[in-house]
């Protein structure tokens, strides 16, 4: 792992973690198609599976990811800093949204699921009891929460003046490859979404219907 401190790139992981069910990662291999391989590589590493968790991300657009398993997800309240005593906290790693929103778009239908698909919502005040219910459907087998992704509350903050076509293609073109990771293709994600996020998710899955 790396510094607590100094999060590395998350290249590092998947240099780290070289998945095994996909292209070899040999990230010094400079002979011709390298750069699509590398890609693949990426692909498989960051949205395969769902091991990477996004806890925050700052100002200039960087994310910071940490790993995460299964029944870590199921542990951890919330999905911001709050997660990083629930999975490998000393493990941190960053990499710039425009990059993951790029990588996202290479990877458009050469996932082993369907992006989108199995992916349901949960909407909520504050104090109703939403985190309460997201723990009971959190039981049901094949099923697993993400409670109030930081990627959603940032991209409402971050985009007030950008129209509902283009937050409708951030919607497709990153927010929704990210929540659809997945450890198995039949696994089906309920999102507890924070109230301030529907800013930006109303808007977007309303136009990416439309369209």
């Amino acid at each position: 792992c790396t510094d607590r401190d100094e999060p590395g790139s998350i290249v590092e992981y998947c240099m780290k973690t070289t998945p095994t069910n996909g292209p070899d990662c040999n990230f010094t291999d400079d002979t011709e198609g390298f750069l699509e391989r590398r890609k693949a590589c990426l692909y498989r590493c960051i949205f395969g599976s769902a091991d990477l968790n996004m806890f925050a991300i700052n100002n200039e657009g960087v994310a910071f990811t940490s790993p995460l398993t299964a029944s870590q997800y199921r542990k951890t309240p919330f999905l911001d800093h709050r997660s990083l005593e629930h999975g490998i906290g000393a493990c941190r790693y960053s990499v710039q949204t425009t990059q993951l929103q790029d990588l996202a778009r290479w990877g458009d239908g050469k996932s082993h699921y369907q992006v989108g698909e199995g992916l349901n919502f949960v909407f909520h005040m504050g104090h109703t009891g939403s985190t309460l219910l997201s723990r009971a459907l959190g039981e049901i087998e094949g099923t697993r929460i993400l409670r109030e992704p930081p990627l959603l509350s940032w991209l409402a903050e971050s985009m007030p003046g950008v129209d509902d076509e283009g937050l409708a293609t951030v919607w497709r073109s990153m927010a929704l490859p990210w929540l659809s990771r997945r450890y198995y293709a039949t696994e089906r994600i309920i999102v507890k979404v924070k109230s301030s996020a529907l800013r930006f998710l109303r808007p977007a899955i309303k136009q990416s219907k439309a369209s």
